[in-house]
């Protein structure tokens, strides 16, 4: 599904689209939870996007119509810098290849059609909701094998620190800014 850039100010502060960065964070998460947490074994990813088709893409149509070989070219050009741009699934790629397959789990389904994010007509939305239902019972497995990671308890030693981490932070005895 692509999406393009947006800007939407919010009092004085003017946010972006983080599809200007990256339209799958998933990397970026695990840097940070990286950082924040060096130690840490990860227990469950789950990368959840927006769907994606086989279907060739608006700007490609508009490009064959356009007059006048360099225009073409020119609109080839952009549609591969905005494909670059808002490629997920190399992404999923280097997740499939870096972390255990019972740690990560991508959800996005197939879309019969290519849709816009702002799309408002129903009957395109209708068939937005059929495409979603028929991924979800094509990958019931998959999804409860998420659910089940997600819930699943830390190891009892894991646990304890966690208790001490919080119990320390509680009463101050080691100081603020000391984890365990």
């Amino acid at each position: 599904m692509r999406r393009l850039a947006t800007k939407v100010p919010l009092g004085n502060i003017e946010h972006q689209d983080g599809g200007v960065l990256t339209n799958n964070p998933t990397a970026i998460a695990l840097h940070e939870a990286k950082l924040l947490w060096p130690k840490e074994k990860l227990q469950c990813v789950v990368s959840i996007g927006n769907g994606r088709t086989v279907e060739e893409p608006e700007l490609i149509q508009f490009s064959k119509y356009s007059s006048g070989l360099r225009s073409r070219e020119t609109w080839l050009q952009l549609e591969r810098i905005i494909d670059a741009a808002t490629d997920t699934e190399k992404v999923h790629y280097a997740m499939l290849d870096s972390l255990p397959a019972d740690v990560y789990f991508r959800l996005n389904p197939y879309m019969s059609h290519t849709y816009t994010l702002d799309e408002t007509d129903s009957k395109k939305l209708a068939q937005m909701q059929e495409d979603a239902k028929q991924y979800v019972r094509k990958n019931k497995n998959k999804i409860h094998s998420a659910a089940n990671q997600l819930v699943k308890e830390p190891v009892l030693h894991k646990h304890l620190m966690r208790n001490l981490v919080s119990w320390n932070h509680e009463k101050q005895l080691f100081g603020s800014g000391y984890n365990i």
